[in-house]
């Protein structure tokens, strides 16, 4: 019995030191880890992709852009038009389809010019998106309406969208003081005159120069049918 108790104690005191040294590791700090190595891919071809590309991968190809909502949506869809519509400017240059930019471009006078018909702060070799020439139209509508109303143009002329669209494509073509008999005609409520004054192409009108330019003379005439089917919306067409 004598022996198998000291055998014991002796077991006792080496388990007891294995319990001691487990504990020891338990409090100690775990070693510091290798960072993990990115996973690698095959692309076709066997080809192994990094992480750059992979993420690259995820990412979408371009940001979507909100389309630009106009106030003046009327207006904006004729001067466009007008002006020269995106599939017109590809045509002749002014528009890079790769980067859906507008470019610089000289006007009929010379004049940089850039989106639809915009020139104030253009430069040469100037380049905008889409959504910028949306905003310069829009902008520019409000300012050539702001202006009319100055003018004392009859508020019912400007609320209703045809004629108020006629009357700015006319000023927005041919500026503030390039009609003048026609806009005091307008003033006073005077339709006819309005119409012979603004539209028609003859020396009396003063308005030869719609004999020698049809891409006017075909704008002048749009805008005098939208007058006139707005004036019969309004009830004033005789």
């Amino acid at each position: 019995y004598d022996r198998l108790e000291n055998i014991n104690k002796r077991g006792e005191k080496e388990t007891e030191k294995v319990i001691q040294e487990e504990k020891q590791q338990q409090q100690q700090p775990p070693p510091p880890q290798k960072p993990t190595q990115p996973v690698m891919r095959a692309a076709e071809g066997g080809q192994v992709k990094d992480e750059k590309e992979q993420i690259e991968e995820l990412l979408p190809a371009e940001i979507p852009q909100e389309p630009y909502v106009y106030k003046n949506p009327e207006t904006a869809e004729f001067l466009k038009e007008a002006e020269g519509t995106i599939a017109f400017q590809t045509k002749k240059g002014s528009y890079d389809p790769k980067t859906k930019e507008f470019i610089t471009y000289p006007d009929s006078e010379g004049k940089d010019t850039i989106g639809y018909g915009t020139t104030e702060n253009v430069r040469k070799d100037m380049r905008i998106s889409e959504r910028v020439a949306d905003m310069s139209l829009d902008q520019r509508i409000d300012q050539e309406v702001s202006a009319l109303i100055s003018d004392k143009i009859p508020r019912k002329f400007l609320d209703n969208p045809k004629t108020k669209t006629a009357i700015v494509s006319l000023q927005y073509n041919l500026g503030r003081k390039g009609w003048p008999k026609a806009k005091e005609a307008l003033q006073k409520g005077d339709i006819d005159n309005f119409l012979f004054y603004a539209y028609d192409p003859s020396p009396e009108a003063a308005n030869t120069y719609l004999l020698e330019n049809e891409g006017l003379l075909n704008r002048r005439n749009k805008e005098m049918k939208l007058f006139k089917e707005g004036l019969q919306e309004m009830g004033l067409d005789n």
